[in-house]
């Protein structure tokens, strides 16, 4: 197998049609940045779908919801409902443990 080869098969291509004006704007970004479009482009889109992945898996609460969260974590449990006791009964005769 050659080089050539193998760096191919760890790539992908993506294609996108953007609009001239953004084309611009890209061109100039990436060379403020020294690198070059592909790069520029890249190294954005990557930052990007990070950042979405990031804001999917934490949780932000603002003071006063993280206050509340943490009054219901510190508070006493409460009394069962009788919807909750009879579910936990039905459940126990129902299912079998491995």
């Amino acid at each position: 197998m050659t080089y050539k080869s193998v760096v191919k098969a760890e790539t992908e291509r993506l294609a996108t049609r953007i609009r001239p004006e953004d084309k611009q704007l890209i061109e100039k970004a990436a060379a403020l940045s020294g690198i070059s479009v592909s790069a520029f482009v890249k190294m954005r889109l990557r930052e990007a779908a990070l950042e979405v992945i990031e804001q999917e898996r934490v949780i932000q609460l603002n003071a006063e919801d993280s206050l509340r969260f943490a009054e219901a974590l510190l508070a006493p449990p409460r009394e069962p409902t009788p919807e909750f006791v009879a579910a936990w009964k039905a459940y126990k005769e129902n299912v079998k443990e491995a």
